[in-house]
């Protein structure tokens, strides 16, 4: 699913212009998630920051994960299996 979701992220202006910050959260996912998400994310041609623990945890604290890190004044929360029309940031 996450190559799906970070080609269709490709259709936001905003992120063609650098004005979204992309923060992944992997949570400790049981087996190679880590692989497959480096894997991924290596042909991404926009600035991300991956952020991960050890540990499994709620969806809720990885949402605040991603807070603690951001920069943005504003956040848009989605997971992997969302999708945004093109646009729907701006």
């Amino acid at each position: 699913k996450l190559p799906r979701f970070l080609d269709l992220l490709k259709n936001q202006k905003l992120i063609e212009t650098g004005a979204v910050e992309l923060i992944l959260v992997e949570s400790g996912s049981p087996g190679n998630q880590l692989e497959l998400v480096r894997n991924a994310v290596r042909n991404f041609p926009y600035p991300y920051l991956l952020v991960r623990t050890p540990n499994r945890e709620t969806i809720q604290s990885a949402w605040n994960r991603g807070l603690a890190v951001s920069n943005a004044p504003y956040v848009c929360f989605l997971g992997v299996d969302e999708t945004l029309r093109a646009g729907a940031l701006e």
